[in-house]
This record gives structure tokens, C-alpha cells and sequence, in this order.
């Protein structure tokens, strides 16, 4: 029984007409071992010999669900029995699904792990590079930079900003956007060339260039409308980028046209999502909400 049981578990696939029949002879098979057990047999090779069997079953759990669905007999008295009865092999397909639960939570806390090991390397790098004392000289000028533009201290803001400079770590697109922009306003146009010229260098794209800039002109001079003009010009580069519609937004909440600047809020939502760019879908929806509940702001 047990080499007929064999032979036929090696070829279900082909023999798929012999289900039902197989596993009525692995119970036969079954019940024979356990008498010869209680003889006080060693039955351990036969054993054996049923793992590879019962990995055969397993392996064709949904074959051997298709073939046990087809007889409505059995459909009725399996669903009135616990799985977990003697003769299992008539419920491969629960004991397939349950070990794929088993690999999948397996498979989810791993990746939760390896999440919140890459969460805290990335805190600690960020910490280590925060204590670092060029880090903080250049974070403590550029914050200076940025809190000397709303009064119009564009030369001392400057000043700061060439301090940040000097502490060897390179400035990104937005800083060096604004820095063109006050040469610009102060008359320095060679300077304001420069500074674009590395701006451009620094951006992802011709559109993110254009979309820095009308940040700068907006939070560095408050040229509101040249921002504005600036960053229409990166949308007709590409309508797609999100950021532009946030920055777009964002002057548009200075010019007081609210309506608008949700509406564009929206947009940079959208694409964002569609993008996969979770941040700044995240950023420009809490920026729509607080439109909607307090009004413009800074």
C-alpha cells in the first residue's frame, strides 16, 4: 500500500483523476502503521517514507481542493469537521494557507525590522552629523540668513550666508536660488548670474531650476510677482512636478488668492501621490488644511 501510495503521490499532477482514491488509501496506509506500532514494530523507515508523501500532498494542496470541491458529498461532511483531526491530508489546502500566513507575518516583521534599523541608523547618522561643529556653524548661519530676509537685510543676510558657505558644506538649490535673487535686487548682476548659473548646476531639472528660483525671488525679496512669472515658466516646462505647484501656492497665499492657491495645493497633492511622493503629498495637504481652517499664514 505504502509503494502504490508512493508511486501515485509522484505523479498527481498527471494522475489528477486518482485524488480522491489516493487519499483514501493514505488513510488505509495510516491506520496499517499505527496497528503495526501498537505490535511494538519499528515503523520508522515507513515513516520516513510518508514525509515525502505528505510533502507531495502539500506541495498540490489546491489541486487536492479542486479535485474534493468536485464531490458534494465530501463538500458538505469537510465543512463539518475540524481540520485538525486525524486524517489531515483532506484539509491540505487550510494547512497550505496557514503556513502561508505563518511566512507572510514572518516576512512582515522582518521588513519591520530592517525598517526601524535603517529609522535609527539614519537618527544616529543625522545626530552624529548634527554635533558635528561645521554642521552647526553652517546650520546657525543659515538660519541667521533666513531671519535677516523679512526685514530687508538682504546685504547682512548675505554675510550669513557666505559664513554657511565658508564652512566647506555645499549649500542646496533653494539657498543658492535665494542668494541669486538678493544680488539681483541689489544691483550685483554679475553676481546674480553666478549664482543662477550654480543654482541650475544644483537642480534636478530645468523645471526644478525655474521652481527654486521663484522660491527665492519670493522668500528672499518678496517679488511676488516675478515669482510668480518664474515659476508659470517651469509649469510650461512640466506640467507633472509637484513642487512647482507647491511653491506656485505658496505665492499665491502671499498675493492673498486663496482660492487658488488650494486649488494648486490639490494639484501638487495628486501628482504627488501618483508619483509615489509621499512627503511632499503629506506636506501640501497639511498646507491645504490649515489654508482652509486659519487663512493664509507664512
Amino acid at each position: 500500500m505504502l509503494s502504490r501510495l508512493e508511486d501515485g503521490a509522484g505523479q498527481l499532477k498527471v494522475r489528477r483523476d486518482s485524488v480522491i482514491e489516493l487519499l483514501k488509501l493514505r488513510n488505509e496506509v495510516e491506520d496499517g502503521l499505527q496497528r503495526l506500532q501498537e505490535q511494538g514494530l519499528n515503523i520508522t523507515p515507513e515513516r520516513s517514507r510518508l514525509e515525502t508523501v505528505d510533502g507531495n500532498f502539500k506541495a498540490n494542496s489546491r489541486l487536492i481542493a479542486k479535485a474534493l470541491a468536485r464531490e458534494k458529498e465530501l463538500v458538505a461532511e469537510r465543512h463539518s469537521q475540524d481540520p485538525d483531526k486525524k486524517y489531515w491530508w483532506w484539509w491540505t489546502n487550510r494547512y497550505a494557507g496557514e503556513r502561508k500566513r505563518k511566512r507572510t507575518i514572518i516576512a512582515v516583521i522582518a521588513l519591520v525590522v530592517l525598517i526601524a534599523a535603517a529609522i535609527v541608523t539614519k537618527i544616529l547618522v543625522d545626530r552624529a552629523k548634527a554635533a558635528d561643529p561645521a554642521t552647526q556653524e553652517y546650520n546657525k548661519n543659515i538660519s541667521l540668513a533666513e531671519q535677516s530676509l523679512p526685514n530687508g537685510q538682504y546685504e547682512v543676510a548675505l554675510e550669513y550666508y557666505r559664513a554657511a558657505e565658508d564652512t566647506g558644506k555645499p549649500l542646496d538649490a533653494e539657498s543658492l536660488a535665494v542668494i541669486a535673487a538678493l544680488h539681483e535686487v541689489l544691483g550685483h548682476e554679475a553676481e546674480a548670474e553666478a549664482y543662477r548659473v550654480i543654482t541650475r548646476g544644483n537642480s534636478q531639472s530645468e523645471a526644478h531650476y525655474l521652481t527654486y528660483l521663484a522660491r527665492g525671488y519670493m522668500r528672499g525679496t518678496k517679488h511676488y510677482d516675478k515669482a510668480l512669472e518664474t515659476v508659470n515658466q517651469a509649469l510650461e516646462v512640466n506640467p507633472s512636478l509637484p513642487y512647482a505647484y507647491y511653491v506656485r501656492a505658496e505665492i499665491l497665499e502671499r498675493l492673498g488668492d486663496l482660492e487658488a492657491a488650494i486649488a494648486d495645493l490639490t494639484k501638487c497633492s495628486e501628482l504627488a501621490t501618483e508619483q509615489k511622493d509621499t512627503a511632499m503629498s503629506v506636506k501640501a495637504d497639511t498646507r491645504k488644511s490649515n489654508l482652509l481652517r486659519f487663512g493664509a499664514g507664512d
